[in-house]
C-alpha cells in the first residue's frame, strides 16, 4: 500500500489463478459512518504474497516474493490525523469521501495542499478520478465482488485503472474495514507469440492484523 508506482498499495500487494464473481446487482454499495475503505491505525498490518502468470501457459506461475505493509506512526497536519506506512513514503487519512493521500515531497515533509483522493468511498458503480501522479483514470467497476484468497473470502469493491495506452490493465480489490485484499496487473505483453503472450503480476492477501 505504501509502495511507489506502479505497485501503489501493495496493500497490493498478491497461489493460483483466482476467479472473480459479482454476488450482487447492487450498483451503489451500503456503508455506515464509521465503515472506512483502509483501516488507519498504528500497528495495522497486512501481509500478501505476489506471483506471475502467463496467460498462455496454466503451469506458468512463479512465486515471486512475500511482502508485509504496516502503519508505524501517525501526525498531525492541520489538526488533521495523517497516517505514514513502513516505506514512509505517503501519508493516508480516511474522509468522509474517501481514503486520501499525500505523497512526501523529502525530509519527512507531506504538503497538505498536495493530498489528493485515492480511493472513493463510499462509491457508485463508475465512479471515476484521477491519481494526479498519472494520467489516467480511476474507475469503480464494481462493488459486490466476491473472492477467496489465502487470507479469507471477501466481499470487495473493484478499482480499475482506465489506462490511456493499450496492453494495459489493473484491477485492486479493496474489502471495507479490512484494507486490500487483492491486485492484478498487466506486467508486460510478449508480442513474439501470436496472439501475444500477456505476463501477469498479482498481489493477495496472506494474512493482516487491524483494529481502528
Amino acid at each position: 500500500m505504501f509502495k511507489k508506482k506502479p505497485y501503489l498499495l501493495c496493500f497490493c500487494l498478491i497461489l493460483g489463478y483466482i476467479s472473480l464473481t459479482n454476488c450482487g446487482d447492487s450498483s451503489t454499495n451500503n456503508t455506515n459512518d464509521s465503515s472506512v475503505i483502509i483501516p488507519l491505525a498504528v500497528g495495522n498490518s497486512w501481509q500478501y504474497a505476489t506471483y506471475r502468470f502467463r496467460s498462455s501457459n496454466s503451469d506458468s506461475i512463479y512465486n515471486i516474493d512475500t511482502v508485509v505493509n504496516n502503519i508505524i506512526r501517525e501526525i498531525i497536519l492541520n489538526n488533521e490525523k495523517w497516517f505514514i506506512g513502513g516505506h514512509e513514503e505517503f501519508a493516508l487519512t480516511n474522509r468522509k469521501d474517501g481514503l486520501w493521500m499525500i505523497e512526501e515531497i523529502g525530509d519527512g515533509v507531506f504538503p497538505v495542499e498536495s493530498a489528493s483522493l485515492f480511493f472513493k468511498y463510499p462509491t457508485t458503480v463508475g465512479d471515476e478520478w484521477h491519481w494526479p501522479s498519472i494520467k489516467d483514470t480511476i474507475r469503480t467497476a464494481g462493488i459486490n465482488e466476491l473472492i477467496v484468497v489465502p487470507g479469507g473470502t471477501f466481499k470487495c469493491i473493484d478499482y480499475q485503472v482506465k489506462y490511456s495506452t493499450p496492453n494495459n490493465y489493473r484491477s485492486l480489490l479493496f474489502a471495507p474495514n479490512v484494507g486490500q485484499i487483492y491486485d492484478r496487473l498487466i506486467a508486460y505483453v510478449s508480442t513474439e507469440k501470436i496472439p501475444p503472450d500477456t505476463v501477469w503480476r498479482v498481489f493477495e492477501l496472506i494474512d493482516y492484523s487491524v483494529h481502528n
